[in-house]
């Protein structure tokens, strides 16, 4: 088995409320209170993060 993603806490949160409570960045930034650029930055390396992650994890697709 692999171990989850690991994300530092406040991207975590972030990238929870946007896309699992489904909240937009405005709405994230309203509960978590940074500025909205920096939700959207937490929010975009995480993501990152993570298509980086599951890549390295699939198969090479063939060409």
């Amino acid at each position: 088995m692999t171990r989850p993603v690991s994300q530092p806490a406040p991207r975590r949160v972030a990238i929870e409320l946007a896309f699992f409570e489904g909240l937009t960045h405005h709405e994230v930034a309203e509960r978590l209170q940074p500025p909205l650029g920096t939700v959207k930055t937490r929010i975009r390396l995480g993501m990152s993060t993570v298509r980086e992650t599951l890549s390295a994890l699939a198969p090479a697709r063939a060409t």
